[in-house]
């Protein structure tokens, strides 16, 4: 694999405003004060999101007449966080109201089972869609209505069966809308926000903190133009009202790191080991000591998760020895846990290659116990490649879903050796070329804690569209080498930063000489004292 340092600006020498300046006119920011403060005005009028009339008056007239309403949660972070907001709103203005959660990876309402909605009036979807009406079919003859507030793509032929149903409101950024990244989360939020406006109230804004986490969670644009999500995630980010968000969080800043690395990961967790309820208990839970035990069990969740992949990546090793001639890997795994797409992660820093991750998969009607599909499924993990997403989609077989290099893949067991070769072929003549874009190239002497502390407010809200700013440090000769967590992560001591790359995989042996880390910059503090940081994501021997 070859790796290039696209180095954007050379800052060795200026001092801290110049840096600033530099990279304020390199990232397009050309009103500063806005960007870290967007303005409220910057909340798309409500009614560019069509139908949130009619949804709004189907909810208000079960809360009227004293029905219950049901939310189905789906199963992610911006999943949990909508099914808690929809949820929390609808408490909080007197409703009777259950919640539904699939286990594991399933979204949508394919797995649910319509016996479980005897006592429900309307069904409140959020974060998914399913591609044929007829899941929303046998909902509707059980005489359940159904409001959706989602934002992925709808097929045309179920957006015109919807609309001409006068018992199921879609409320989607993805349909008409000027924002289409505002997430699950974001379109369940302005739902309840406009309700709030019907009611004289504003007890939606206690919620935004959990449209934050979803929005960032689900890695939609938060970018210079992206103007309403970053609102949402500033104003969230200000104000954390959620037990859960709090208690994660703890005396950490709430910041799009924070969500990242800290409560989306417990939520992945519950998710790929079957325990989906506890992540909608928690996100649910105003009881502290509630929120504590279940946050306990998450991490819990979440070392059996890493027990497994641990476990079953000594077994892959052996698969890949085949397979090291080959642009392209492919690994099957036999466990209960969803940990594909950790696996591939691990495996894509080891092999440098696109690679999937997958497991033989048998897929049953809830209702009928009908056979729907026999596949090989997993995750797909990438480098060297823009859109490794659009190779695999030009096969023609299989499904895929998310992201351009780490997305869901799924194809029928009869087709997998076809589709093997398909891809295979389409790679014969790549160069697989990894860059990395490097926003600020530093001298570590020159480091200030207070560029840190600049560089970390522009980072707040970061993600999608505006990655964190990387920083990169050469010429490092006067260093001491460490492990921390039993030679699980690489700390690098120098005399004027420490520099940490977590889940490290490498040779310590291998790191002699002056030494090139790229990262993003970090302030720990530890008993009132800080230590200035750089957190790696590549690193380099010179010469």
């Amino acid at each position: 694999m070859k790796k290039e340092w696209k180095i954007l600006n050379d800052c060795r020498g200026m001092n801290d405003d110049e840096v600033i300046d530099v990279l304020l006119n390199s990232r397009e920011i050309d009103d500063y004060d806005e960007f870290l403060h967007p303005k409220q005005s910057s909340l798309i009028p409500f009614l560019e999101l069509d139908h949130i009339r009619e949804a709004a008056k189907m909810v208000f007239d079960v809360l009227d007449r004293n029905g219950t309403i049901g939310v189905h949660f789906d199963v992610d972070q911006d999943g949990i966080s909508s099914g808690a907001i929809a949820t929390r709103w609808l408490k909080h203005n007197g409703g009777n109201v259950e919640t539904f959660i699939n286990q594991g990876k399933a979204h949508g309402i394919r797995e649910l089972d319509v016996r479980e909605l005897d006592n429900i009036d309307l069904l409140w979807i959020v974060d998914s869609i399913d591609n044929s009406f007829d899941e929303y079919r046998r909902i509707l003859n059980q005489g359940v209505q159904i409001v959706i507030t989602d934002h992925h793509l709808v097929p045309d032929e179920l957006l015109s069966e919807i609309e001409n149903n006068p018992d199921i409101v879609l409320i989607s950024s993805a349909v008409h809308y000027p924002n289409p990244e505002l997430s699950g989360s974001g379109v369940t939020w302005k739902l309840c926000k406009y309700m709030d406006t019907l009611n004289l109230d504003d007890y939606a804004d206690t919620l935004v903190d959990l449209a934050a986490v979803g929005i960032v969670a689900d890695m939609t644009d938060v970018g210079v133009e992206s103007k309403e999500n970053r609102l949402i995630c500033y104003n969230g980010f200000c104000n954390p009202q959620n037990t859960a968000i709090q208690k994660i969080n703890g005396t950490y800043d709430f910041d799009a790191q924070a969500v990242s690395f800290g409560i989306a990961p417990l939520t992945n967790a519950a998710m790929r080991t079957q325990n989906n309820t506890l992540a909608k208990e928690l996100f649910l839970s105003d009881d502290s000591k509630e929120a504590f035990m279940l946050i306990k069990e998450l991490r819990r969740c979440k070392e059996n998760q890493n027990l497994e992949v641990s476990t079953l990546l000594s077994s892959l090793y052996q698969q890949a020895e085949s397979q090291l001639d080959k642009k392209c890997m492919f690994f099957f795994v036999d466990t209960e846990a969803d940990v594909s797409g950790l696996i591939a992660n691990r495996l894509l820093g080891m092999y440098q290659r696109p690679l999937f991750v997958l497991k033989e998969k048998v897929r049953v009607n809830q209702d009928t116990g009908e056979v729907y599909a026999h596949e090989y499924a997993g995750s797909c993990r990438a480098i060297g490649v823009d859109n490794f997403k659009a190779y695999v989609e030009q096969t023609g077989l299989g499904w895929s879903g998310g992201h351009e290099n780490a997305f869901g893949f799924g194809v029928e067991v009869e087709d997998f050796e076809y589709f093997q070769d398909l891809i295979l072929e389409s790679l014969q003549d790549v160069e697989f070329v990894q860059t990395t874009n490097i926003d600020l190239w530093l001298n570590p002497e020159d480091i200030s804690s207070w560029l840190i502390t600049q560089l970390k407010k522009i980072n707040r809200i970061s993600g999608k569209g505006f990655p964190p700013i990387t920083v990169l440090c050469s010429g490092i000769i006067d260093y001491t080498l460490a492990t921390m967590s039993n030679g699980k992560h690489l700390k690098i001591n120098t005399q004027y930063l420490e520099c940490i790359q977590w889940n490290f995989d490498g040779d310590l042996d291998s790191i002699q000489g002056p030494l090139s880390v790229v990262g993003v910059l970090d302030i720990s503090t530890f008993r009132n004292t800080g230590t200035k940081q750089l957190i790696i994501s590549d690193w380099r021997v010179e010469g």
